[in-house]
């Protein structure tokens, strides 16, 4: 610390409100960190490694009109991430729960293409234990009131809150093997102990294990979503979603709304983090602006499935809500927001109103490259 004020007048260098609002804003699924278009855009550009938390001060300092410090910057992320968390209490609190779902489940989420490379090539050595299972045998520890569990499980504890506060990682969560393998090597002497007792509670401490094991090993929509992301696979659900969006862009808006519709009587819920909108009400509410229906009620059903994503209080905003574009600069950066009320615009057929949003935007982005490459 001493050493950082000295050489930079600053005694903290990293960005946990960048991290934290990663983990906590509209598009955040709970797995890994799910940052802004114009963050990514601007690290993209940047063309230098480890350049994130840069793009984060950046936006923050343009925002605010001054060359933000660490400081300011992270409170600025921060205030966007709690701003969610307020006036989305539910859609929040679930979504801290998954976070404590993802966080003892067995599914590896990375938020590295390397790592996420390196998984693949490393599945298919056959000895491999389950996080679930270290999960299971450590709890199983813990339940036994095994003193000797105490501080591994402590550790292992302080570990998880952090991946539950800010969000679920692989990369992060291999921190916790060492303390939960010796936790579960404890449930383990556990269960030998009372099977060499002969007591009745062997046999259902193993089943539970096995139970809980194979629990957190199966595999739901998140986990199927998030890797989608990855490429590594697809179900037909997430293809026709991507080729429904794909005709929106091309302007087929009928076929569109046509397979949309079909995705939503199959109840089917996208998790595309900032690279798209998570719900197909949003997109079947566009489908009807440009065929000329009443786009109130899918815009209804996407307020549930999408709550706070800065596209759907955009088009809101466009269509009359005057508190959803408060909302909307509340927990979002205010260039999200420029850029997504210039495409409500365009879908409500008023290419006037976009002009001069697109035109600010496109006179601002080329000024952030410059800065990125100096």
């Amino acid at each position: 610390v001493g050493v950082n004020f000295s050489m930079t007048g600053e005694a903290m260098l990293m960005d946990p409100g960048c991290v934290l609002y990663e983990g906590m804003n509209p598009s955040a699924t709970g797995y890994a960190g799910v940052q802004p278009g114009i963050v990514k855009d601007i690290e993209a550009a940047s063309g230098q490694p480890d350049f994130l938390h840069v793009a984060y001060r950046i936006v923050a300092s343009r925002a605010l009109g001054i060359d933000a410090s660490h400081r300011v910057a992270n409170g600025w992320w921060i205030a966007k991430g709690m701003a969610f968390a307020r006036t989305f209490p539910s859609a929040a609190a679930r979504l801290v729960v998954r976070k404590l779902l993802f966080a003892v489940h067995s599914y590896d989420s990375w938020d590295l293409v390397t790592m996420a490379r390196k998984d693949r090539l490393l599945a298919p050595l056959p000895l491999w234990i389950p996080f679930g299972a270290l999960v299971a045998l450590a709890g199983l520890a813990l339940l036994r009131r095994r003193r000797d569990a105490a501080l591994p499980l402590l550790f292992a504890g302080a570990g998880a809150v952090v991946l539950i506060a800010f969000y679920v990682s692989a990369r992060q969560r291999q921190a916790l093997v060492p303390a939960l393998a010796i936790a579960a090597a404890i449930g383990v002497a556990e269960i030998a102990s009372m099977w060499r007792e002969r007591r009745r509670e062997a046999i259902g401490a193993i089943a539970a294990v096995l139970l809980i094991t194979v629990l957190l090993g199966v595999n739901g929509p998140a986990q199927r979503e998030d890797a989608y992301g990855w490429g590594w696979r697809g179900d037909d659900d997430q293809q026709a979603f991507d080729r429904a969006l794909a005709l929106e862009r091309s302007g087929d808006w009928t076929s569109a709304d046509a397979m949309l519709d079909a995705l939503q009587r199959d109840r089917y819920q996208p998790r595309r983090e900032s690279r798209a909108v998570s719900s197909v009400a949003f997109y079947r509410a566009r489908a009807a602006l440009h065929l000329g229906r009443d786009p109130g009620p899918q815009l209804a059903i996407a307020a549930r499935e999408a709550p706070g994503d800065v596209h759907l209080l955009a088009l809101q905003a466009v269509l009359g809500d005057r508190a959803a574009l408060t909302t909307a600069y509340a927990l979002h950066d205010p260039f999200s927001v420029e850029r997504a009320l210039a495409e409500s615009w365009l879908d409500a057929g008023r290419p006037d109103n976009a002009r001069p949003l697109l035109a600010d935007l496109a006179q601002r982005i080329p000024e952030w490259r410059t800065q990125t490459k100096n």
